[in-house]
């Protein structure tokens, strides 16, 4: 599944990534292929790479990251709430 970041995410200022070393992270607009979905929490994928043609792939966070991030009160990555809450979705790309 391919999908467009709809925000910017960087991993070291993620209190909730279970290692820093395996995140991959993205800026709004990357278009990121999305290999495993089999963690509630961590994705894995790749950015797709237009100039070398691949990328790593790495742990980002899943829609339900993202949505407890929203709307627990005592999310570990709070700080991030205000800018998640903007780019809630990440849009699957046709």
């Amino acid at each position: 599944m391919r999908v467009r970041a709809q925000f910017s995410y960087d991993p070291a200022e993620d209190a909730t990534l279970p290692c820093l070393g395996a995140a991959l992270s993205f800026r709004r607009g990357d278009i990121l292929e999305v290999v495993a979905r089999d963690d509630d929490v961590w994705w894995q994928a790749r950015r797709e790479d237009t100039a070398s043609g691949s990328s790593r792939v790495g742990l980002i966070p899943s829609r339900l990251m993202q949505q407890r991030c929203v709307h627990s009160a005592d999310c570990l990555c709070r700080t991030h709430v205000a800018r998640f809450t903007k780019y809630l979705t990440i849009y699957p790309v046709a």
